[in-house]
């Protein structure tokens, strides 16, 4: 089983994800070199050709006008996070901070709709993953991606990454129902 972690960015993922591997003694998946995350994103493509051909479609459709957007959500996000998800395959039980749930949060410039859910639905299986929701105070999560000086989409200016994390937060919903009511999952919130 995969346990994901979902959450806007600046709840802690990462951190929890952690400190979650390492009480439970399984492993925390990540990818070490651009050449493994090629490599996965391949053998993901292959083993998986519904579950991605899903995704591209989607990250085609909300970004083939913006070239720099496109390049960023395919060749970086999603072939990251495919590669984590192919390298996840080979444990019984392993700890994933950035999966599958996440991107579908990251992938829309637009409020995703009911619609938009349902093509996930039919390709994630519910038996696979066990999400963990994790939720911070607004001040916390301002203040913790302040901290780490690695606020997301940071590089595509302030107007439109001020644009893209309010559509996040309506996303968030969205995706956390959709969780809420086919998946096994879990709430923690991480004020601290």
């Amino acid at each position: 089983m995969v346990i994901e972690f979902f959450g806007l960015p600046g709840v802690g993922k990462t951190y929890l994800a952690k400190k979650s591997a390492r009480e439970k003694c399984i492993p925390y998946i990540d990818i070490e070199t651009r050449w493994e995350r090629f490599w996965r994103a391949f053998i993901f493509f292959c083993v998986h050709p519904v579950i991605s051909a899903v995704f591209i479609y989607e990250i085609i459709r909300e970004t083939y006008k913006k070239p720099k957007l496109l390049k960023h959500k395919l060749l970086y996000l999603f072939f990251l996070t495919i590669a984590r998800e192919q390298k996840a395959e080979k444990y019984k039980e392993c700890v994933i901070d950035d999966g599958l749930f996440l991107f579908i949060l990251s992938l829309y410039e637009s409020v995703i709709t009911d619609v938009n859910m349902e093509k996930f639905k039919k390709v994630l299986s519910p038996t696979r993953f066990m999400i963990i929701l994790v939720t911070a105070d607004e001040d916390v999560r301002k203040k913790r991606l302040t901290e780490r000086q690695r606020i997301p989409r940071q590089g595509f200016g302030k107007g439109y990454q001020d644009r893209w994390l309010s559509i996040m937060e309506e996303n968030s919903i969205v995706v956390c129902r959709l969780i809420k009511e086919y998946y096994v999952y879990k709430e923690e919130v991480n004020n601290i």
